[in-house]
C-alpha cells in the first residue's frame, strides 16, 4: 500500500505516485549550517543559475488555468558546476543564506526567506538571469531547477562574487528590514 492514500468518508483517495529522495550527510560543525532565512538587513540578494521562464507544470499554471507552455527542463552538469562553485564559497562562511528555487519559483523563495529572518528584500527583476526576456510571470513563478537564491553579507559580497564570475549568477537586490518583499522591474 502506498504512503499517499488514505481512507476518507468510506472511501479510499490517492494522490499519484511521487519520487522522494531524501538525502542524509554529517555536518561536522552545525554553526556551518546554512539556514534559508535572510539575516540582516542590508545583505545583497544574488539569484544563481539561470532562469527559463517555464511555466507548464507549475503551480503557477495550476492557478492560472493550464497550458501555459513548456514544463522547466533541469541541466544536470551547469547546475553541478554552479553548485560546486557555490560550495567553495558556502564553506569559506560567505553565504549568509540560501534557499532553492523550486514550488512558486523565486517570490516564495523570497517570502519563505523573508518570513523566516523576519525580514523584508527589494529585488529588481531586470537583474535575474536569464536566457531570454522574461515577463514578470515568468521572473517571478517560473520553476527552472537548479537555482539558489543567496543572501551575502556587505563585506563578503567582493570575494562572493568573485567565485561566481563567469557563472549565471548576479546581485538582484538586498534584504531590508520592513517585512515587506518587493519586485520591481525597469
Amino acid at each position: 500500500s502506498m504512503k499517499n492514500a488514505a481512507r476518507i468518508g468510506g472511501r479510499r483517495v490517492a494522490g499519484r505516485p511521487t519520487l522522494l529522495v531524501s538525502l542524509v550527510g554529517v555536518l561536522r560543525d552545525v554553526r556551518r549550517a546554512i539556514t534559508t532565512d535572510f539575516k540582516r538587513p542590508g545583505d545583497a540578494i544574488w539569484l544563481l543559475g539561470v532562469s527559463r521562464g517555464e511555466l507548464g507544470g507549475t503551480i503557477y499554471e495550476r492557478l492560472a488555468g493550464g497550458g501555459l507552455a513548456a514544463c522547466p527542463a533541469a541541466d544536470p552538469a551547469g547546475a553541478m558546476r554552479l553548485y560546486r562553485r557555490f560550495h567553495r564559497g558556502a564553506r569559506r562562511g560567505l553565504a549568509a543564506s540560501c534557499h532553492d528555487l523550486s514550488d512558486g519559483g523565486l517570490w516564495v523563495a523570497l517570502a519563505e526567506s523573508a518570513l523566516g529572518g523576519g525580514l523584508g528584500a527589494e529585488v529588481s527583476l531586470d537583474a535575474v538571469p536569464a536566457d531570454r526576456p522574461l515577463s514578470v510571470e515568468q521572473a517571478l513563478f517560473g520553476e527552472s531547477p537548479g537555482r539558489l537564491l543567496v543572501s551575502v553579507a556587505p563585506g563578503d559580497e567582493r570575494r562572493f562574487g568573485r567565485l561566481l564570475r563567469g557563472s549565471a549568477a548576479a546581485r538582484i537586490g538586498t534584504v531590508t528590514g520592513d517585512g515587506h518583499v518587493r519586485a520591481t522591474r525597469a
